[in-house]
């Protein structure tokens, strides 16, 4: 390859003087002091962190979209507009009116979600859930957790968290949970520090699409901590310490367990919320039909209540982005720029909670997906 370089060099023609000027002129429109101005005014105390939804996440949008109108971007929004608005719905569990029961040979545990138990994921149903109860010791080191067993059964799923958990194994929660159990309850032996944690994370505000709320399928999974059924446990003559040092997984009917699950969702806020899209049309009149995509999201995480400084500000994540794609947006519109291949920029919302924003644009692009050669 080293003998090829200076034939390469040599063959490739250099820019044309006016495509060089052309090309200076639009590279000196990117300047230090540029980026950390926009960076600054998006990542002002004054913004709140951009949380989605919030009126700083707002201000974003419409500062977003007035510079695509400033250097004359054709609008890719709705109604002729920069803005593509999308609705979410912000929810929590109801820890009050949530919790398992579980009853066996006259012992009978009561977990509180919030206390004892958290919600990881799974659609949450209107009335209590009821079945017959399967234990799956998943600490083996290999087998699957899947089987025709599984279908309307509220599965314990036993796992050890006192030693690096497998790779495979969320993957293999998330299937299982689609496989048709009832519930899945992860029998969990976190130390109580670590377990707390993991219960302040659980009762944080949810945000979700509404049609994918709808969509929400698979039983809903809990980690449920065994020392608050621990009675009923000992009464099935199930020693989770034994079972873990087994090594090997294996599953057994437990026709004597009874339990319920009661979950309940309370919703905080709905909201419309904004994605901004703008395109600029290739020069070219058979690839201008392609597009380049440049996109950074322009929501954080908002407020941090009790904090000394509460503020997340976001500079980084992702003020700093959007600041790139707002100085692209200007390089590539000064006179002699524009490229073959059209090129669309996008600024979505809502990628904090869950990449919501971009889902929403790829299940309705302005133009066909297919048409995107590159992101």
């Amino acid at each position: 390859m080293r003998s090829l370089l200076p034939l390469l060099i040599f063959i490739v023609p250099p820019l044309p003087a006016q495509e060089r000027t052309a090309l200076a002129r639009a590279a000196a429109t990117i300047t230090a002091r540029d980026v950390m101005s926009r960076i600054g005014l998006i990542a002002a105390d004054s913004m709140q962190g951009r949380a989605t939804p919030s009126p700083g996440l707002e201000r974003t949008a419409e500062y977003v979209a007035s510079e695509f109108r400033r250097v004359g971007l054709t609008p890719a929004g709705e109604d002729g507009g920069y803005l593509q608005r999308f609705r979410i719905t912000r929810w929590i569990i109801d820890s009050s009116s949530s919790a398992l029961e579980l009853t066996a040979k006259g012992r009978s545990s009561v977990a509180r979600l919030g206390r004892d138990a958290r919600y990881i994921a799974g659609r949450i149903p209107d009335q209590p859930l009821r079945g017959p109860a399967l234990l799956i010791n998943a600490t083996g080191k290999s087998g699957t957790l899947l089987g025709p067993d599984v279908r309307n059964r509220v599965v314990l799923l036993l796992t050890d968290y006192s030693r690096p958990l497998p790779s495979t194994l969320n993957d293999q929660v998330v299937e299982l949970a689609r496989a048709g159990p009832t519930a899945v309850l992860v029998l969990s032996n976190r130390d109580s520090a670590t377990f707390a944690e993991r219960l302040v994370a659980a009762a944080r505000p949810r945000v979700e699409l509404d049609a994918e709320y709808e969509r929400e399928s698979g039983a809903p999974v809990l980690e449920l901590h065994e020392r608050a059924v621990g009675p009923v446990l000992a009464a099935l003559g199930i020693d989770p310490v034994r079972l873990r040092a087994s090594g090997q997984r294996e599953r057994r009917s437990l026709p004597a367990l009874s339990v319920e699950v009661r979950l309940a969702r309370r919703v905080l806020q709905q909201a419309r919320v904004p994605n901004v899209v703008a395109t600029l049309e290739g020069s070219d009149p058979l690839l201008k039909k392609e597009y380049l995509v440049y996109s950074a999201h322009i929501d954080h995480i908002g407020i941090s209540p009790g904090q000394p400084d509460s503020v997340n500000n976001g500079a980084d994540d992702n003020a700093s982005g959007v600041a790139g794609l707002l100085e692209l947006a200007e390089a590539f519109t000064q006179p002699g720029m524009r490229p073959k291949r059209s090129i669309m920029f996008l600024a979505p919302s809502a990628e904090e909670p869950g990449l919501l924003g971009s889902s929403h644009f790829t299940e309705h692009p302005p133009v066909p997906l297919a048409d995107m050669v590159a992101n």
